[in-house]
């Protein structure tokens, strides 16, 4: 049997389609926001440096820095989506949790529970885009869903 042969054009156009299918992250800002049942559940938006708080849960979020952030740039050609590694704290208590697909084993979970609370990050922005350089440190902010847990 002999073997299949691919034409060149074939092979640009799946690889082609196979890093823009890998570019569309989850996270961008297009993705939509699931909902949550009303009560349990908050929704914060925080700048980096900055803190929510929920008085009726007796909650203080704040978001630290990004520690990593290799997310594929818009208008970008990637081979996967890439991930963030954001530093955050609840009530002083300081967590890692990774935005987007896991990367290393080393990497954080994207959803964190601790001490009664589960933290799920639903975007961060911006993402870096060609030609403009990294992101800016000082220009992150998070929306992350806070549910308190039963």
């Amino acid at each position: 049997m002999s073997p299949v042969r691919v034409s060149r054009a074939t092979w640009i156009i799946w690889i082609a389609a196979s890093t823009v299918v890998s570019c569309i992250h989850p996270m961008s800002p297009q993705a939509p926001i699931p909902t949550v049942a009303s009560g349990r559940s908050r929704d914060f938006q925080i700048a980096v440096r900055g803190s929510a708080v929920w008085p009726a849960k007796d909650l203080r979020i704040t978001f630290l820095h990004v520690a990593q952030d290799s997310r594929c740039p818009v208008g970008g050609m990637c081979g996967w989506a890439g991930n963030a590694v954001l530093q955050m704290s609840a009530n002083g208590t300081p967590f890692s949790i990774r935005v987007g697909p896991a990367g290393p084993a080393s990497d954080p979970p994207a959803v964190v529970e601790q001490d009664g609370f589960r933290y799920d990050i639903l975007r961060l922005e911006p993402l870096a885009t060609v030609g403009t350089g990294p992101v800016d440190p000082a220009s992150y902010a998070v929306l992350i869903r806070v549910t308190a847990l039963p």
